[in-house]
């Protein structure tokens, strides 16, 4: 039985340097630990934040010669996330890492519960216009979690409304982006992408930002969590907080998922959409076409 109500944390940082991924694990768990205490369960920091297991990143090296000599970060990630999540008993989204394929790059991220599992992953599935040698991930799925589904959007795909689209219609009822986007990263160009699909698509959505330098751009990313307009206070659309949060830090909301399926019933939107042409783009991706269609129809299959 998927929670009612799921507090989360999304955090707004940049890239730290540690001595070794046990002083990595060490800054993370006292970090999640502090956010549980206020009451936290799910804690999602900003994309490329796996990045610093490359650090430091000498300005006179190129980072991807830089990234390269690193190798594989995705093991290392993994269990430093898991290590974190276990100390703190948190569901965590650690933020993604880039990882050499072939000629190019994969952007990669996951979920991860209490007891420091790894539930689910999923790779950046569209082109990013700061990594013009992205890899595209080739299947594109909710994660099964006891906090109900959610889906990743990685890198830009929080950009590309289909992402959202296919995710949504395979069930999942909370979009989660850890980003990274280039600066400047405008309100108007923000609410453009993770705040505009949760409107579109009657889910809940969050959004951490990694800000500073980092894979050889300057970031912009912003924090925030939304909501349909008509489940906040004031119609905007945010939670937590009217707007971006821009500090060093995070914020947090209650997400209520039995106002979510009401609004649902009520006002059930995803009658409305194109749902046999999502389904073969699920299919296209490894999703689940069934999920498409009992979304489509207004069931609930959280």
């Amino acid at each position: 039985m998927a929670a009612s109500v799921v507090r989360v944390s999304a955090l707004r940082l940049g890239l730290e340097t540690f001595a070794d991924e046990t002083a990595m694990v060490r800054a993370m768990t006292a970090r999640l630990q502090a956010l549980a205490l206020e009451g936290a369960q799910l804690c999602v920091y900003p994309g490329l934040y796996g990045l610093c297991l490359a650090g430091p990143w000498p300005p006179a090296i190129p980072w991807t010669q830089t990234l390269r000599a690193a190798g594989d970060l995705r093991e290392a990630f993994v269990a430093v996330a898991a290590r974190a999540a276990r100390n703190a008993h948190v569901y965590l989204v650690p933020g993604s890492v880039l990882m050499p394929q072939g000629g190019g790059y994969t952007e990669w991220a996951g979920l991860f519960g209490p007891d420091g599992s790894l539930l689910g992953e999923q790779g950046a599935t569209q082109p990013s216009e700061t990594l013009p040698d992205l890899v595209p991930a080739a299947r594109l799925a909710p994660i099964p979690t006891p906090l109900g589904p959610i889906g990743l959007l990685v890198g830009d795909d929080a950009d590309v409304p289909d992402v959202a689209r296919i995710l949504t219609l395979q069930g999942a009822r909370l979009l989660v982006a850890p980003r990274a986007p280039r600066a400047p990263y405008t309100a108007m160009r923000a609410m453009a992408g993770l705040w505009q699909a949760v409107q579109q698509n009657q889910v809940y959505g969050v959004e951490s930002g990694l800000r500073g330098p980092a894979a050889g751009a300057e970031r912009g990313g912003k924090a925030g969590a939304f909501a349909p307009g008509e489940l906040t206070p004031d119609g905007s659309g945010f939670l937590g907080r009217p707007g971006y949060y821009v500090g060093e830090g995070s914020l947090a909301a209650d997400l209520d998922f039995e106002r979510l399926d009401d609004l649902r019933r009520r006002r059930p939107l995803a009658r409305h959409l194109n749902a046999a042409l999502y389904r073969r783009g699920a299919a296209a991706f490894g999703g689940e076409p069934g999920a498409a269609r009992a979304a489509a129809a207004g069931e609930d299959h959280a």
